[in-house]
Formats: C-alpha cells, sequence, structure tokens
C-alpha cells in the first residue's frame, strides 16, 4: 500500500461509511437515516419506483475537483482523533477499482444506450474527465491531487473522496453511486449526473460493478453545462434538457459546492487537517443549505413559471399543436441516432 492511501486507510471510517454498512444489512423500505439527515426532501419519501419518464425518484450529481489538493512539501499534521461525516473509505475506491480491473479481462456485456461506439469514443477523448490515464495534476509536487464529491439535487453534499490519483477514473463516480445504492429501498430508481455520464453508462452496461439489480434503476445523465461539449447523437440521449424526465435538474450543483470552497485552497497544507477541516466545512455547508431548501424551492417555482410562459409563447408563435413537434422531434431523433 502506498503511504497515501495507508495514511487515508487510517483515518476512521464515518458516518457515510457506517451508515451504508448498517443499512446494507438491514434491507429496509425506507432510505437510510443519514441520507435523510442531509436532505429529507429527497430522502424521506415513502413510494418509490418512478421510472425515467417519470423523473426517477432520486437526483445525484457528482464532480472532481483538483485544486483542493495537498504538496507534499507540506508535510502532515500529527494523528488524532476524529470521526468524520462525509468521507468515504479509500478502501471501497480501490476495491472499485479493483473490479473494474478484472471486469477489463473478461468478456464484457452488451451497451444499449443507444449512441453510436465512435461517437462515444469521441466524447472520451475531448474529456479528461472519466479517464486516469489522462492527468489533471502534472508533476509529483502533489501527494493527494484532490477531491470527488457526490450531492443530491438541491446541492446538499452527501459524501466525499479523497482522489490520490493524477487524473479522474470512472471509479470515484461508480464507488459513490455504489455507496449510494446500498443505502436506498430496492424500489428507488436514481438518477446520476456526471460531466462523462455517456462514457461511464457504457462501462457499467459493458461491466458488471454495479450491485445486483440496481442497474435496472439507475441511468446516467450528462451535466447540463457539460453536455454541449459532447457528440450531437450523445446530447439527443443524455443531456437532461433533452431526456425526458428530468425535468430543469442541471446536475452543475457540484460546481457551485466547489464555489463554496474555494476559500479552503491555499490553507489546507496538512494532510490530515485538510481532510477533517474540509469534512467539517461540507457539515457547516449542508446545514445551511438545509436551512435555506424553503428560498431554493421558491425560486425554482419562479423560475419554472417564467421558464413554461415563455415555452407557451413560442408554441403559440410557431403555429403548431404539441403533438405535432413531439412526433418531428421523435423522428428527428430517429435519424439522427440511425446514422452509424
Amino acid at each position: 500500500m502506498s503511504p497515501t492511501a495507508a495514511a487515508a486507510s487510517s483515518i476512521p471510517f464515518s458516518r457515510a461509511e457506517e451508515s451504508a454498512a448498517a443499512a446494507n444489512n438491514t434491507g429496509s423500505t425506507r432510505c437510510s437515516e443519514y441520507l435523510v439527515s442531509c436532505c429529507g426532501m429527497c430522502f424521506n419519501d415513502t413510494q418509490y419506483g418512478r421510472s425515467v419518464e417519470e423523473g426517477c425518484d432520486i437526483h445525484v450529481g457528482g464532480d472532481a475537483n483538483f485544486s483542493q489538493r495537498h504538496n507534499f512539501v507540506a508535510g502532515d499534521s500529527p494523528p488524532f482523533q476524529y470521526r468524520g461525516v462525509y468521507q468515504l473509505s479509500p478502501d471501497r475506491v480501490a476495491a472499485m477499482e479493483a473490479r473494474l480491473n478484472a471486469a477489463g479481462k473478461r468478456p464484457s456485456g452488451r451497451y444499449k444506450g443507444g449512441v453510436p461506439d465512435e461517437d462515444l469514443d469521441a466524447c472520451a477523448d475531448s474529456h479528461t474527465a472519466g479517464s486516469s490515464a489522462k492527468e489533471k495534476v502534472k508533476g509529483d509536487r502533489f501527494d493527494d491531487k484532490g477531491v470527488f464529491a457526490l450531492i443530491c439535487r438541491h446541492g446538499i453534499p452527501l459524501c466525499f473522496m479523497n482522489i490520490t490519483d493524477a487524473g479522474e477514473g470512472q471509479k470515484y463516480m461508480l464507488a459513490a453511486v455504489e455507496w449510494l445504492s446500498e443505502q436506498l429501498p430496492n424500489r428507488a430508481t436514481v438518477a446520476a449526473y456526471y460531466d462523462v455520464g455517456c462514457i461511464t453508462d457504457r462501462t457499467r452496461q459493458l461491466y458488471d460493478v454495479l450491485p445486483a439489480g440496481f442497474g435496472d434503476r439507475l441511468v446516467f445523465v450528462t451535466s447540463a453545462m457539460h453536455s454541449y461539449a459532447h457528440q450531437w447523437t450523445c446530447q439527443i440521449v443524455y443531456s437532461p434538457r433533452m431526456k425526458k424526465g428530468m425535468g430543469l435538474t442541471d446536475g452543475e450543483g457540484v460546481e457551485r459546492l466547489w464555489s463554496a470552497l474555494r476559500m479552503l485552497i491555499p490553507k489546507l497544507r496538512a494532510r490530515r487537517r485538510r481532510l477533517v477541516l474540509l469534512d467539517r466545512q461540507l457539515q457547516r455547508l449542508g446545514r445551511r443549505m438545509r436551512q435555506n431548501l424553503g428560498k431554493w424551492v421558491r425560486r425554482r417555482r419562479k423560475a419554472i413559471t417564467d421558464k413554461a410562459q415563455k415555452a407557451t409563447t413560442q408554441l403559440v408563435k410557431s403555429g403548431h399543436a404539441r403533438r405535432y413537434l413531439r412526433s418531428q422531434w421523435e423522428e428527428q431523433r430517429q435519424a439522427e441516432l440511425s446514422i452509424r
């Protein structure tokens, strides 16, 4: 085990990991108490099983930040006891990486997403996210390269992982989704927003690395802002603005989280202190976001009303019925995806 991994694994498991272990053993029909404590609006429901067209039960977003890194010349702080809340164990990430490596040596499954492989390959080539081979942190100055976080649709943090690789491998997003699945009811459906959701979706379909049965209840979506950098066929299938049921969720809440944490970048020097301060700052941000959920709903309702009025005006000006426009869009969609 590398010194970085050894130091990270010496940190006691957080509430997030302990909650996943407890929920995974009980088989509850409700979300775990930990998830409910993070965001009651997302995880305190009693009915699950909504289809993708109905919007899924739960929306989450994941992303990595390579500015939150540690310069190895700054050294480390003396060990001390701290029971964190959000950090996931590095063993979970290592286990996902091992499963991906093992699955790559076996015959792969079949990708059924509908996007041509050459277009997905083009998306992979044009993005640094989703590949450990593409370095986001150059040189050997940093031993901890960054942080990966998972949030709910309201932007409230659910967990984070310490990144020790120079690149943003898919193992982090898959490990976070796996952790989430362990705390959800068996019928709960999930929409996972990620910068390269298309590539990660193909990976999890080709290599069965997620818990049994969960893949059928999981749909990957590209985050709204990043989707415009993808191939057109990829946007048709994975963009939240073109995928029925995703509504106005943009999946960019992680970017807003990074903005709220930017003041810590120059302050986090010693590794143990870095992870502790990140965890405590996420606790503070989580409390503030929960307190402001009412304001969040009010802003979104106003935005929905404004967008609905503008959309209605545009429909009237077009002179066509909604049924006709839907049929035209479906024909265009099928024509675009049929090109090989």
